[in-house]
């Protein structure tokens, strides 16, 4: 299926995509059904707990998972604005993932749009196809499942600023294929199991535990349902990616005073352990690779001589969930 046959999708109305989401909505805590008590409340008929929508964005992150990762967060707005993550102006937003060739991170996203474009040769869509998109940062890639014509809930931790879930206002402003906004831990998932088509982890599986998320992804994903981990950068050997912490640690601390990033993942994969992670999960995993032509052979080539660490890699990992 091509790009602008995608776009041909039916679009789905907002009000239609919120009622929908009502019958999918489980408690992260008890797993329990939520019933829709008002426009902006969901209340669990297991625990009673209750999950307001503040500002647009349903808030499902449990107090544990809040006090647990509040130091990384703490230090990651600091990092990511310093880094010039943020801007103020939406059209850069509405651009992604193109941006101009003189972009702090053009070549970060020059590597986005090579996989993002494996990413859409992957798409089996249905109008009642759910997705998530787990670790959505500023909404980017949620905009575009939505207008694929996925039903498409968004869930990341942040909420604070243009580079989090309440950058996403900007993609619902244009009154296009809408989305769903959560604050949700990845390990706790507020969506039934088997009612997932789809879940795309974008830059982000590195800074989680592994397990835990494949687990909490493999529950939720109805049979025949697909995992895509993609935007991580991976190596060989825990060496190579031990070598690349250490020198961004360093960074940290001479740029932000930082002594330390509490992410609970590693910060980088290694190949063969997220492969395997994907196995003992339940999963049947695909791999696929974004470098252009050549490139695999120049990076081999040129290795023995090289006195610098292994460059990390970028493929995408796809998991399908069997149908039995």
């Amino acid at each position: 299926m091509t790009r602008s046959q995608l776009r041909m999708q039916t679009q789905i109305p907002q009000d239609e995509l919120e009622r929908a989401f009502e019958s999918i909505a489980a408690c992260p805590a008890c797993r329990a059904a939520l019933s829709l008590e008002s426009s902006d409340r969901l209340t669990c008929r297991g625990c009673g707990r209750i999950y307001p929508r503040n500002e647009g964005i349903w808030r499902f992150l449990l107090p544990d998972d809040a006090a647990r990762h509040r130091s990384f967060l703490d230090a990651y707005h600091q990092i990511r604005q310093g880094d010039g993550w943020e801007h103020q102006d939406n059209s850069y937003y509405l651009m992604l993932p193109n941006v101009p060739d003189d972009d702090p991170h053009a070549d970060i996203w020059r590597l986005r749009r090579r996989t993002f474009g494996i990413l859409m040769k992957h798409l089996m869509i249905d109008r009642q196809a759910w997705a998530l998109d787990l670790g959505a940062g500023n909404c980017w890639l949620s905009h575009h499942l939505a207008l694929a014509g996925y039903r498409v809930l968004a869930l990341d931790i942040n909420v604070e600023g243009q580079d989090s879930l309440s950058g996403g206002r900007v993609y619902l402003e244009k009154a296009e294929n809408g989305f769903l906004r959560g604050q949700a831990s990845m390990e706790h998932l507020p969506v039934h199991d088997g009612c997932m088509t789809l879940c795309v982890v974008s830059a982000a599986c590195h800074y989680v535990n592994v397990s835990a998320v494949l687990k909490s992804v493999f529950d939720v994903l109805r049979p025949g349902g697909k995992l895509i981990i993609m935007d991580s950068p991976v190596y060989r050997d825990n060496a190579s990616g031990m070598q690349m912490m250490q020198k961004q640690l360093a960074r940290f601390k001479s740029q932000y005073g930082l002594d330390e990033v509490p992410v609970e993942g590693t910060g980088y994969l290694v190949f063969d352990e997220i492969v395997a992670a994907l196995n003992r999960a339940g999963f049947r995993t695909t791999i696929h690779w974004p470098e252009r032509p050549g490139a695999l052979f120049l990076r081999r080539l040129l290795r023995p001589t090289s006195m610098h660490r292994e460059q990390a890699r970028f493929p995408l990992f796809v998991g399908t969930k069997p149908l039995s």
